[in-house]
């Protein structure tokens, strides 16, 4: 997904989600629901995912997996948002984020922080966001979470922007664009070039964005 391969992802995950309840193996298919469902948030699928979502967080509440329960309530939550429901939709990302930190797993927390951000911008709370996405931002760059890094300056960009800080929103972006180019996310350059044509008005071919800055 990350490298712009969105029919391969699905079919991977298709496949993974197969081969896990042919093992009849719990674990792996409590892993495979909740990626699913992140998949779904990611490609915009917010209906799928939702259906994804409920379906994970009660296989893994049945088998008592508590850090996939986080991961799936997280997801499942951004899908909530995204489809109307955004109070409900904040409430699953918190408890989500607060599932994480119990258990004491913070790899992830920077994505689900994300997810959660971008809620808060759906709430029309772009300064709750801001410093979601500012506090998730510094969190990930010190584990080392360099995707989280490339998206949350995206989402970054965005609260900037709702804000009304043009200027820094345009940083920001620019930031996510020229480093995910870098890393060859083509999935963050993407969504960071399409805010930024939004920011900005000005439309150009996507190898041509963020070219001055680099």
């Amino acid at each position: 997904c990350f490298l712009g391969l969105f029919d391969r992802a699905l079919e991977v995950s298709d496949r993974s989600i197969a081969f896990a309840r042919g093992l009849r193996h719990p674990f792996s298919i409590g892993w495979t629901l909740p990626f699913r469902t992140t998949l779904e948030c990611f490609l915009g699928n917010f209906a799928k995912a939702r259906e994804w979502g409920e379906q994970g967080v009660r296989f893994c509440q049945e088998q008592a997996y508590p850090f996939w329960i986080s991961a799936a309530l997280s997801a499942l939550g951004r899908s909530l948002a995204e489809l109307g429901d955004v109070e409900s939709g904040i409430a699953r990302l918190r408890e989500g984020v607060t599932s994480s930190r119990l258990i004491g797993s913070r790899v992830v927390e920077p994505l689900f922080e994300s997810q959660l951000a971008e809620s808060l911008l759906r709430s029309g709370d772009a300064g709750a966001a801001l410093e979601q996405a500012e506090a998730a931002l510094a969190q990930a760059r010190e584990q080392g979470v360099g995707a989280s890094v490339l998206d949350l300056l995206r989402v970054r960009g965005v609260a900037l922007a709702a804000l009304g800080r043009v200027a820094e929103a345009r940083e920001s972006l620019e930031q996510a664009i020229v480093q995910s180019r870098a890393a060859e996310c083509r999935y963050v350059e993407l969504l960071a070039a399409s805010s930024m044509a939004e920011l900005t008005g000005e439309f150009a071919p996507l190898e041509q964005i963020g070219r001055a800055h680099v």
